[in-house]
């Protein structure tokens, strides 16, 4: 048998990346939040400022579930309902990954928990879409609207039948019947 290197294939050398080459929201969505201030004092830059995506530090941040990046980023005044591409907010992107900590920081910190993307999904639909009933749970707390519809006419309780998340349903049905009850 042959080895890679008899049969003239080498190993492949993943270049290196130093800490000054990476950008601001690739520091976001790693979690660099040390290096991710620095970076921000040096450069006295906007925590607000946009990728070519039209994303923030916050969006990246939020999406990869960085939790002490997004308290980091949101206790140096960044804008918790910032608006990138496809109408992506941070909390829309924080409840499609799952991350109840950091969402919850985005609540407590006034997101809008009621905002859709450009296909009028919410976080909600987003968080039942994925089987978050954690981030569901935060999400109805925080007064989302359950009855909302997407483009495609679903609800999220929809959403979480079409993909079989029962904890979802049921998280949903709670809340349904909490309602209910005292209405």
């Amino acid at each position: 048998m042959l080895t890679n290197l008899q049969r003239g294939n080498f190993r492949a050398k993943t270049p290196e990346v130093h800490s000054e080459e990476r950008g601001l929201h690739q520091l976001a969505a790693q979690g660099q939040f040390a290096m991710l201030e620095q970076r921000l004092k040096e450069h006295n830059s906007d925590v607000n400022a946009t990728d070519k995506h039209g994303l923030t530090i916050l969006h990246w941040a939020a999406a990869y579930g960085q939790a002490q990046t997004v308290n980091f980023i949101l206790d140096n005044n960044a804008d918790v309902n910032v608006v990138g591409n496809h109408e992506m907010t941070p909390v829309l992107l924080a409840s499609a990954r799952g991350h109840a900590d950091v969402l919850a920081r985005l609540i407590t910190d006034g997101a809008d928990v009621c905002c859709t993307d450009e296909s009028c999904t919410t976080a909600l639909m987003y968080a039942a879409h994925g089987g978050h009933h954690h981030c569901v749970q935060l999400l109805l707390e925080a007064g989302s609207d359950f009855l909302a519809t997407n483009s495609n006419g679903r609800t999220a309780f929809d959403i979480a039948i079409a993909f079989a998340h029962t904890t979802v349903q049921q998280v949903l049905e709670n809340h349904m019947c909490m309602l209910f009850e005292s209405g």
